[in-house]
């Protein structure tokens, strides 16, 4: 038997040859919410949100502390979102929303709503939708709609009767949901639905949805993950290095793609839009991963009765080719204060990741510009006002290597 002495000196020689991604690289548990099931991840701004089958809890500092928000209802969190000033809880009982962080909640009366359980959530500028799970019991099952900020709602499922709603996905016009029998697409705002994939061998059951560009990326139970190029009309699988084919969870950054799969797989990412995966497990001590979030500078997972980890996106080699962040006196916006248009423009001198978003001063996004990876020199991203939208203060957010600068935009009537 060594010498302690000797281990201690043994030891100490390995760790200091390893290359120090290998000390770091890896997935940190957070300090909570521990004992229950997670269903769902929100972040808005600092605010990071998780639904589980005991109530709400809300991180402001990355999931080193956790609070628990008061109870909606005593039924489990199947969705959070949020809009405006408000953030709506979808649960087995309905949909409820706050307005004072939690304190107080309201379940809106429309009696529309009287027979739906709400499934999922998708925010469409002033829009939202909600997607319901309940069509054996209700004629108007499908997805429903309001513009007033959820007070009052509309049936939205013209096509979607008879169908579960688990996903939502937009790119540009198009409005996409994933369901129990496929997947519907909508062009004018939900009015109507069509079915997509009849045509497809891949017809089934869609669990989740994600957009990057234009392509459409669908989690199935049966295919795994699917792939299309053409708004849906042709789809690939895209298994490669999967360990099984129930993808219940994806999430995209710029290029690449997380996904969670069933059965205690953990995650896995893809960084060549699919056509290939791996396990990034390292570090779990617990792999039975439901959702996936991420704010721009961190990977979030839920997992079954583990609590919230956290991964930062520099391990995977987001943001890692450059530290130093976008200095606030260069990042500048033409013109400011504006009425119609500005260009949010930043000298870069170094490559790496960014993410460029437009929040009100709730921390809502009310504007995406652009994510993916930028080089040495001048960027610039033009910014539009988008129909509705009120006049007022709004912050450009531009998230780069593990870093945030912002910068205070004005419109103006």
């Amino acid at each position: 038997m060594l010498p302690k002495r000797l281990l201690a000196l043994i030891l100490f020689a390995a760790l200091a040859v390893m290359p120090p991604c290998a000390l770091r690289a890896q997935w940190v548990q957070t300090n909570g919410p521990y004992g229950g099931f997670i269903y769902c991840l929100t972040v808005n701004g600092t605010n990071l949100y998780a639904g589980t089958d005991s109530g709400i809890f809300l991180s402001t500092n990355n999931g080193d502390n956790w609070r628990s928000l008061s109870k909606p209802s005593n039924d489990g969190i199947n969705a959070l979102a949020v809009s405006g000033a408000r953030l709506f809880a979808l649960t087995g009982d309905g949909l409820f929303f706050t307005t004072d962080s939690g304190e107080s909640w309201t379940k809106p009366s429309d009696s529309i709503l009287k027979s739906v359980t709400p499934t999922c959530f998708c925010v469409n500028g002033t829009t939202l939708f909600m997607g319901d799970g309940s069509y054996s019991f209700n004629q108007n099952a499908g997805v429903f709609r309001s513009t007033d900020n959820g007070d009052t709602w509309t049936a939205a499922g013209a096509g979607l009767q008879n169908h579960e709603i688990h996903a939502f996905a937009t790119i540009g016009t198009n409005l996409y949901v994933g369901t129990s029998g496929g997947i519907c697409l909508s062009t004018d705002n939900g009015a109507n639905w069509k079915q997509i994939d009849n045509a497809s061998p891949y017809q089934d059951m869609t669990i989740s949805l994600a957009v990057s560009g234009n392509e459409l990326f669908a989690g199935t139970p049966d295919f795994g993950v699917l792939r299309s190029t053409d708004s849906g009309a042709h789809w690939t699988i895209i298994n490669t290095g999967l360990t099984d084919s129930v993808a219940s969870s994806l999430v995209v950054i710029g290029k690449n793609l997380f996904a969670v799969t069933h059965y205690g797989h953990g995650v896995y990412l893809s960084t060549d839009d699919g056509a290939s995966w791996k396990a990034v497990n390292e570090g779990f001590t617990y792999t039975y991963i439901t959702p996936l979030a991420i704010d721009g500078i961190n990977l979030f997972a839920g997992t079954e009765f583990s609590g919230v980890w956290r991964r930062p996106l520099s391990d995977f080699g987001l943001s890692s080719v450059a530290q130093t962040p976008v200095a606030k006196s260069d990042l500048r916006s033409f013109p400011n204060p504006f009425s119609q248009s500005t260009t949010i423009s930043f000298t870069q001198e170094a490559s790496g990741y960014a993410d460029i978003s437009i929040v009100n001063l709730l921390g809502v996004e009310v504007a995406h510009l652009f994510s993916g990876e930028v080089g040495v020199g001048e960027h610039s991203f033009p910014w539009s006002k988008p129909p509705g939208l009120p006049d007022g203060m709004y912050e450009c957010l531009v998230r780069m290597n593990g870093r945030v600068e912002t910068l205070p935009v004005v419109l103006m009537p």
